[in-house]
């Protein structure tokens, strides 16, 4: 009967302890000291199962499938960590930083990356597909920002290459058509030409000067019809 009794008091103790080390807000609403612990309390608690479901962005299956592969492990050095928890009035799914001890108790991934803390059944990554999780950073000591320096990117160069004009061929020389004779000098001729006929026949009739200028001017028309029509 003492044995019985000393065994439910240890039960109770043990129950009691371990639902005032739950942190607020936590994820699971009993303790999961275990990975078998812990899968067996998401499977029987649809509430629990729902807040894993909704931060990994898995399907219960895949949920159980991710928690079964962790194991237990803890922390080496005091760190920082961005936590996430949930209220249990909104549901709601938020974040803050908590300092967690040197020998903090983690479920860790095949990694030993730390992913959910014991304690609370918190997760500290936050994935947006299952199978590609996102580890949130984790530090050591006082939070500082994070400087990330590109690589410089050398300028890039265009080249243009300036088509040259090119220089036109000449143009070929142009063949002018033979320009008729002057008819103005072949005018001066004409009296010599008609004073020499007549003194080569010896004695002969002297033409009038009207004649002669009239021959001349019907010379002279003949002519320029001759260059027009060469034209």
């Amino acid at each position: 009967m003492r044995r019985e009794i000393t065994a439910a008091l240890v039960i109770l103790v043990s129950s009691v302890c371990s639902a005032q080390r739950l942190l607020p807000n936590s994820y699971i609403e009993k303790a999961t000291p275990t990975v078998k612990a812990l899968v067996a309390h998401v499977k029987n608690n649809p509430t629990v199962m729902d807040r894993y479901v909704r931060h990994f962005q898995m399907t219960p299956d895949e949920v159980i499938r991710f928690i079964s592969s962790l194991k237990v492990g803890r922390l080496k050095q005091d760190t920082y960590f961005k936590v996430w928890n949930v209220p249990v009035a909104t549901g709601e799914l938020r974040q803050r930083t908590l300092l967690f001890k040197k020998g903090e108790r983690f479920f860790f991934d095949s990694n030993g990356t730390p992913l959910i803390a014991v304690v609370c059944g918190n997760p500290i990554i936050r994935t947006d597909e299952a199978d590609i999780p996102r580890l949130a950073p984790a530090v050591s000591g006082p939070l500082e920002g994070i400087v990330v320096e590109l690589p410089g990117v050398a300028p890039v160069q265009t080249e243009i290459n300036l088509l040259q004009p090119e220089t036109p061929a000449p143009a070929p020389d142009v063949i002018a058509p033979p320009r008729p004779p002057n008819a103005v000098p072949l005018l001066g001729l004409l009296p010599a030409l008609f004073f020499g006929i007549n003194n080569g026949g010896g004695g002969g009739t002297i033409p009038e000067p009207s004649t002669i200028v009239m021959m001349g001017a019907g010379c002279a028309f003949l002519i320029g019809r001759a260059r027009r029509r060469s034209r």
